[in-house]
């Protein structure tokens, strides 16, 4: 059974994911970006999402800022094959016939890190605010 505390920081982190996802994508578009661009932009946010929160998520009492980086070498293992598959997807030409992507400017990777980071910054509150969660 999820408690309370466990309960708000699970759907605190899917607000924060699907907000963002759903930002890079209009973000791309307002911007002046084609649909493909646009739904590139919104994939690899998810992922890279994803492998902020799995990073963060490695202790609810504990900040990630004070956990040692390299404390769970299966992770990060799990983070580097993450990657290498968002970057697959996103630059392999087969892979981009496949998931319907296209290669992202360095200002669109700026805009997608710095908005999945968001991830880490909604983790970190809630682990100071919730009281149970550890």
């Amino acid at each position: 059974m999820l408690s309370r505390s466990l309960l708000i920081y699970t759907l605190g982190i899917a607000a924060a994911i699907v907000t963002g996802s759903i930002s890079l994508y209009v973000m791309a578009l307002q911007a002046g970006r084609d649909l493909s661009y646009a739904r590139t932009m919104a994939f690899v946010g998810l992922g890279f999402f994803t492998v902020y929160n799995a990073y963060s998520s490695r202790s609810l009492g504990e900040s990630v800022l004070r956990m040692a980086p390299s404390g769970n070498k299966v992770l990060l293992l799990g983070i580097a094959g993450s990657v290498l598959a968002i970057l697959s997807a996103v630059y392999v030409p087969f892979m981009q016939s496949i998931f319907e992507t296209e290669s992202l400017t360095s200002e669109g990777w700026s805009f997608v890190l710095a908005t999945a980071s968001l991830v880490i910054l909604a983790a970190e509150g809630m682990k100071r605010l919730l009281p149970g969660l550890r």
